[in-house]
């Protein structure tokens, strides 16, 4: 039996290129709630992105002064996200078992 887990890395590696272009910028739902997840921290915070994808909200924060660790499974979402915002630190890792 395959791993679940490793089923779902499989196919955001297969459709990370995909993925990035479809939530490029910061107008989706999403970013309304890191917008107001910012706002309830201090200047200049250090924010683990975790299962961070191809990067966006990582950059979104680091564009507003803040320090960024992102984590994620995807070996091709993290290539993406790191070629997006070299600013922040990327680490492939389980946010199940954190190996800070």
């Amino acid at each position: 039996m395959k791993d679940p887990t490793k089923s779902v890395v499989d196919v955001y590696d297969t459709i990370a290129i995909q993925y990035a272009k479809q939530y490029d910028d910061y107008k989706s739902p999403d970013t309304l709630y890191v917008k107001k997840f910012l706002k309830l921290l201090p200047d200049n915070a250090s924010i683990l992105d975790a299962g961070c994808g191809d990067g966006r909200d990582s950059t979104y924060m680091v564009e507003k002064g803040h320090t960024v660790t992102g984590i994620d499974l995807s070996n091709r979402m993290l290539t993406i996200a790191r070629n997006r915002s070299p600013l922040s630190m990327f680490r492939r890792m389980d946010i199940r078992t954190l190996s800070f």
